[in-house]
């Protein structure tokens, strides 16, 4: 096992708080060091902390540490067990985060996401790039605040990734979340999923995230599978029966609103990551958005929080 130290303080918040999404079985060790098998076979296996239910979340009951269901969950035959990690926190008032746990207090900081992306913005010349957004066999997590697709890679070959101003990351999960939790223009829209990126597992490993926006129309087949194959809260499915073709879920036109930094949008919200909401959205369907809010209890995405200076700027694609 190899142990990679983590050089600065902002970089061990970092890894401790996307260590889960670093490596299948990868552990943060209390000096901030992340441990990771030597071969770096890389899979996302723990949520990036995910962006989910608010008003009317119905909380869960909790065990004596105040974090998870009393009893175990009752995963089928051949799924995993998820357990989460840290202090409990739901949707019932996502203000209050920070006062959760000490962990938690960059949910007040000045580069927090969700924002509102303004119709006026700055223009950019640079594109974004998605690489092998191909058929995939993929990995489901219900952590009881959405579901996720975990997408195994090894950072490198044909592995999913998008690639922008030269460097290329990698990815590592994708979630959805309703209603949408970035507005463009104050406009908010039925669901958004985030693609969560990484350029690899170290410590000092850069992260993208990117948004598509989804508008009521024809259903997803992605979703419809996501929601066939849900293994049951706070278990994890081990290999959908289908695969997945990931490049239905973006749109043709690959414009796209970009501000940096932003932050996770559950806590620990840790700030310092690269945001990408692309500009035209794709349809899913009414009946689908119901049956996820089912899933997971209500509405899962955090309220649009201040720009606080920071600049969003558009590409618009040739």
């Amino acid at each position: 096992m190899d142990r990679l130290k983590i050089r600065s303080p902002s970089q061990r918040a970092l890894a401790l708080s996307l260590c889960g999404v670093v490596a299948l079985s990868a552990a943060c060790s209390d000096d901030g060091a992340v441990v990771a098998p030597a071969d770096a076979a890389i899979a996302a296996d723990t949520p990036m902390t995910t962006d989910v239910p608010h008003a009317t979340d119905v909380p869960h009951a909790t065990d004596a540490s105040g974090h998870g269901d009393a009893a175990a969950p009752s995963c089928a035959m051949g799924d995993t067990v998820y357990r989460p990690t840290g202090a409990h926190w739901d949707y019932m008032d996502p203000s209050e985060w920070a006062m959760a746990s000490p962990a938690y207090a960059m949910c007040t900081g000045m580069n927090q996401t969700p924002v509102d992306l303004p119709a006026m913005t700055a223009a950019e010349t640079t594109p974004l790039t998605f690489n092998h957004y191909g058929m995939q066999a993929l990995r489901l997590l219900n952590n009881g605040h959405t579901l996720q697709v975990n997408v195994p890679t090894t950072y490198g070959g044909t592995d999913p990734s998008v690639s922008y101003n030269g460097t290329t990351y990698y990815l590592l999960q994708f979630h959805a979340h309703t209603t949408s939790e970035h507005t463009i223009a104050g406009t908010s829209y039925p669901m958004e999923f985030h693609f969560v990126h990484a350029t690899n597992a170290t410590a000092t490993a850069q992260y993208l995230v990117v948004g598509v926006m989804f508008n009521i129309g024809a259903e997803s087949p992605v979703l419809r599978t996501m929601l066939a194959q849900d293994p049951g809260e706070e278990c994890i499915r081990e290999r959908l029966s289908d695969q997945v073709e990931l490049g239905s879920l973006l749109p043709a036109n690959r414009s796209f609103y970009h501000y940096s930094p932003g932050s996770l949008t559950t806590p620990p919200c840790t700030e310092g990551l690269n945001w990408f909401v692309l500009s035209e959205a794709l349809t899913v369907g009414a009946e689908q958005v119901a049956e996820f809010g089912r899933v997971v209890h209500g509405r899962n995405n955090r309220p649009v929080q201040p720009l606080s200076g920071r600049m969003v700027t558009r590409y618009t694609a040739p």
